[in-house]
């Protein structure tokens, strides 16, 4: 119960799940340092949902429901945006827990919670390259920077996190759900 299914009935998801390490190649949110639009607008969420997504195995595409994705606009403004997505990338709140406006309003306020049961420190939601068996990753969030309009959120590798200009490459961890 994270993520409301994009088919107007108004009932969730039943389970959401997420990709244990990294992808292999790194990619960029946007063509330009820009975080305007938010997740809604940037060419990560064209990525993966166009391009990924039909690369995967059938029977796993049958499996994946299209959900109502909940991000910040970006350009410093605490409005958010809904997409319809079958690939999304965490929120910074689904991670960390922040109830602050914009990141609390990334999840849907009937959620059954804000933070994601396994990332209970940063040691859980650090992600590795290939497959777990790799170095530990940097990879963007869906949540732009709140204080800038050029910049989304990332998990260092080291657990902390910090924020990337939006045509810079980073890590990609995709959850779908089902």
């Amino acid at each position: 119960r994270h993520f409301r299914l994009a088919d107007g009935s108004g009932e969730f998801a039943g389970t959401t799940w997420g990709m244990v390490g990294v992808m292999n190649a790194d990619h960029r949110m946007n063509a330009t340092n820009t975080n305007a639009g938010g997740w809604a607008a940037t060419e990560m969420r064209d990525f993966l949902n166009e391009t990924v997504f039909p690369e995967l195995p059938v029977w796993f595409r049958q499996l994946c429901r299209t959900v109502q994705v909940l991000s910040s606009i970006g350009e410093t403004k605490a409005s958010i945006a809904i997409s319809e997505d079958k690939l999304m990338l965490y929120s910074f709140s689904e991670q960390h827990g922040r109830t602050d406006v914009p990141y609390c309003d990334e999840v849907d306020p009937e959620a059954e919670e804000m933070r994601f049961p396994l990332a209970t420190d940063l040691a859980a939601i650090t992600k590795y390259r290939y497959n777990g068996a790799g170095e530990a990753s940097i990879y963007f969030y869906r949540s732009p920077e709140a204080t800038n309009s050029t910049e989304f959120i990332v998990k260092y590798g080291s657990g902390s996190y910090n924020r990337y200009k939006g045509g810079q490459r980073g890590g990609v961890s995709w959850l779908c759900c089902m």
